[in-house]
């Protein structure tokens, strides 16, 4: 396991880690024993995690759902412009909205859906569709998405 310095970037190996003995201005033990950064002596190092998609090592706390920064924005752009490839991740997800009264009764729940999505289609073809706010929305949450449905597509292959 490889460790990184929050300070100077420095990447070691905890057995190269500094042991340094905090004395609390006492002369006889017991002393208090910490690992530091062997480059600049700061306490300030995490231990660093393999991104489950490239390898790439990043500290946990900068990872989304396992996966490091690069990964998370290569799926954000190969979304961020697909309206299908979007509608499709949450095509079975339903979410209360808000309708005109008549229009509510002229068409059915699966109605709205095919004539709403038939519109960002056609809107696509001339200008891209920004499908940002969507993916914004819950940035976790969407990674979670696409990284089921990719193992999903993966066992459908087999």
């Amino acid at each position: 396991m490889s460790y990184k310095c929050r300070d100077c970037g420095s990447v070691f190996d905890l057995s190269e880690a500094k042991k340094v003995f905090e004395r609390h201005g006492l002369d006889t033990p017991p002393y208090e024993l910490f690992y530091a950064c062997p480059n600049c002596k700061s306490e300030d190092f995490e231990e660093m995690v393999s991104c489950s998609k490239c390898g790439a090592e990043s500290f946990k706390d900068e990872m989304i759902e396992g996966l490091c920064a690069e990964c998370v924005e290569n799926i954000v752009d190969s979304y961020k412009n697909d309206v299908l490839k979007c509608y499709c991740l949450c095509a079975d997800d339903d979410e209360p909205v808000e309708i005109n009264w008549f229009l509510s009764r002229m068409f059915t729940p699966a109605q709205i859906n095919q004539i709403l999505l038939r519109e960002l289609l056609n809107q696509q073809k001339t200008t891209p569709v920004d499908c940002m706010p969507y993916i914004d929305y819950d940035l976790s949450a969407f990674i979670e998405t696409v990284i089921w449905e990719e193992k999903h597509e993966h066992k459908k292959e087999d």
